[in-house]
């Protein structure tokens, strides 16, 4: 199998993946629910944890704790807040933060001038 293969299926897969996913809530009862939400929350917590110690061999429990500051504070506002407006302050505060690290590294990455 050359490459463009593996990419087609790959590609097959993902969309399989994904119209599966989009479709579940409509069939699927709400326990049902909660485990795959559960198994995708893993998925992308395992999978950014093999992204970084993986390749570098470095052991970074960061991953981790920001996963586990997330929840905990999402679990909290959940409490109070409707699901859509927590989920909105998510998006929000991860803009945020990608544009004040986004200047700070503007501003730190100075250009050197030659002398």
């Amino acid at each position: 199998m050359n490459s463009r293969q593996t990419l087609l299926r790959d590609v097959l897969i993902l969309f399989a993946f994904a119209g599966w996913t989009v479709a579940l809530p409509g069939f699927a009862s709400d326990f049902v629910l909660s485990m795959a939400l559960t198994c995708l929350m893993y998925v992308a917590l395992s999978t950014s944890w093999a992204l970084f110690c993986g390749t570098t061999r470095y052991l970074s429990l960061a991953t981790a704790a920001f996963f586990g500051v997330g929840a905990y504070t999402s679990a909290l506002l959940v409490e109070t807040w409707p699901w859509w407006q927590v989920v909105a302050l998510g998006r929000w505060s991860r803009r945020c933060w990608r544009c004040s690290w986004a200047r700070w590294c503007c501003t730190c990455a100075a250009p050197i001038s030659p002398s």
